[in-house]
């Protein structure tokens, strides 16, 4: 298998190149034991970067895995847009924001592949301690 995670220039260079990327945050409980995705996206928007920060139901099944179209937690969203928590004029000052989001630096993945995280927490969550 391959390497999932870009390093931290591979991500600027993603954003350079117009391409958007993303990061699995992981998971939080809410309404008395159901389940919230966390993950942030950063894009290029014009001439400039926003970070977003996306939370959504976990309504996930084995075949069902596409957090972008889960439902999201704040019933103001229509599709789980998420909630813009930065913007920069420079790639790399919109990732340094993201730490701020808790991102880390070597954890960002390519669009899309946040879904593969999102599998992969599944399956541990599944099997236990």
């Amino acid at each position: 298998m391959g390497r999932r995670h870009l390093t931290f220039q591979e991500a600027v260079a993603a954003l350079g190149r117009g391409r958007q990327v993303e990061q699995w945050l992981g998971t939080e409980e809410i309404d008395g034991g159901a389940t919230a995705l966390l993950w942030l996206s950063a894009s290029p928007v014009g001439s400039s970067f926003r970070l977003v920060r996306h939370r959504v139901r976990d309504v996930g099944t084995q075949d069902f895995t596409d957090v972008a179209v889960f439902p999201p937690v704040d019933r103001a969203e229509e599709f789980g847009e998420g909630k813009i928590v930065g913007e920069a004029h420079d790639a790399v000052e919109l990732l340094d924001q993201a730490a701020l989001q808790g991102a880390q630096p070597d954890r960002w993945v390519n669009q899309s592949v946040v879904q593969d995280e999102y599998q992969e927490a599944r399956r541990e969550r599944q099997a236990g301690p």
